[in-house]
């Protein structure tokens, strides 16, 4: 079986109440994917102004080192542009990629002098190692020129 980080909750964006936690928070996460790039994925924002910055803020050590990385901006969301996306990506040292490591993060939202966080509701968000079985169809496998060589 092959191994993979796979997020410890469904995307946020399709919760019934995530308008409601993005006019809260004023930042929530989109989504989280995982590939042999690494981690990446999308935040939105309230567009408060136009000057802003979102950074993740993530470890590989249970917050005993922490690493940042900065999105970048996507292009604007909502109605009449009242939010903005950006879209983040880090890199996953090989060492992660054993079973039960844990990858956690946090998203960081500066912007008209003030600090604003998604956490995931104080539980961060995680992604675990977990392993993924991969199926080749038989025929294909077969019938391939694979074997020769």
């Amino acid at each position: 079986p092959l191994q993979c980080l796979v997020p410890a909750s469904p995307p946020p964006v399709e919760a019934a109440d995530f308008g409601e936690r993005l006019r809260r928070q004023l930042v929530c996460l989109e989504r989280v994917t995982c590939s042999d790039l690494g981690i990446s994925g999308t935040v939105r924002v309230l567009n408060l102004a136009f000057e802003k910055q979102v950074t993740v803020r993530y470890t590989f050590s249970g917050w005993r080192s922490v690493h940042e990385a900065v999105a970048r901006w996507r292009g604007p969301a909502g109605a009449e542009g009242t939010e903005d996306v950006f879209a983040f990506g880090f890199p996953v040292p090989p060492f992660l990629l054993e079973l039960g490591s844990r990858v956690h993060f946090a998203l960081r939202y500066r912007v008209a002098g003030a600090e604003h966080w998604d956490n995931n509701d104080g539980c961060d968000y995680s992604l675990t190692c977990r392993n993924h079985a991969l199926h080749m169809p038989r025929g294909e496998c077969e019938e391939s020129w694979i074997h020769f060589i």
